[in-house]
């Protein structure tokens, strides 16, 4: 079963240019979690509680990363940390207002990492 949290708005100061950490700017993340359920009834135990793992992604935010590829790993991590029982993590992070000049769109990173149960 995948269980996700989809185009989470969140405002943080990662980059490596030094506006970037002081003005910081608006990002999306999405984040796609497999796990294997019971086919009987499922109870909250067995599976991703999603407000767990928001408060684990706003936590991980908060922390100013130079580069959002590091970010991804540290947030996967960390909610693997919280469900061991998960099999899979897609995420991706997307930086609105990149300064670059001229730039008009959006950047960021995809990451994915299968886990051995």
């Amino acid at each position: 079963m995948k269980i996700f949290l989809k185009d989470i708005l969140l405002y943080g100061y990662h980059g490596i240019l030094d506006l970037e950490r002081k003005v910081g700017t608006e990002f999306s993340i999405n984040i796609y979690m497999d796990i294997d359920l019971p086919e009987a009834t499922i109870t909250l135990d067995d599976t991703i509680d999603y407000s767990v793992v928001f408060s684990l992604l706003k936590e991980e935010f908060l922390i100013a990363t130079p580069l959002l590829e590091n970010l991804a790993i540290r947030i996967s991590e960390r909610i693997k940390s919280v469900y061991p029982q998960m099999n899979k993590i897609q995420l991706n992070i997307i930086k609105h207002h990149a300064p670059i000049e001229g730039f008009q769109g959006e950047v960021g990173i995809e990451f994915e990492k299968i886990y051995s149960v």
